[in-house]
């Protein structure tokens, strides 16, 4: 029994390491804080932000006001990905945000067949 418990527990800890997502990014919003932003174009989530403000750079994705993922990112990764998604938005191209944790992968691209 203490054997299943563990391999339970290790599944569960072995699944939320090897997070990911992928959403069609329509554009960004701005928000009350000069280097937070809110994502614009996923049906899945109720509000995802872009934060290169806070203390914890990152991506977080909200459900129902309850933050659901949050993905970590260093402040040049945060400050590249805003800058990216902002060109990208301002010339109205759709983009696919892909965010891995295992293997560490953060891509942008126009395929936007990847998102699904």
């Amino acid at each position: 029994m203490k054997a299943a418990l563990a391999i339970l527990v290790l599944w569960g800890l072995f699944s939320l390491a090897h997070s990911q997502e992928r959403i069609i990014v329509r554009g960004l919003a701005p928000t009350e804080f000069d280097s937070k932003f809110d994502i614009i174009g996923s049906k899945t989530y109720d509000k995802i932000t872009l934060d290169c403000h806070s203390f914890i750079h990152g991506v977080s994705f909200y459900q129902k006001n309850h933050l659901e993922k949050h993905f970590y990112l260093e402040i040049d990764e945060c400050s590249d990905l805003y800058t990216l998604l902002r060109d990208r938005s301002e010339q109205e191209i759709l983009s696919c945000l892909r965010l891995e944790d295992s293997p560490r992968s953060i891509g942008v691209t126009d395929d936007l067949a990847d998102c699904h």
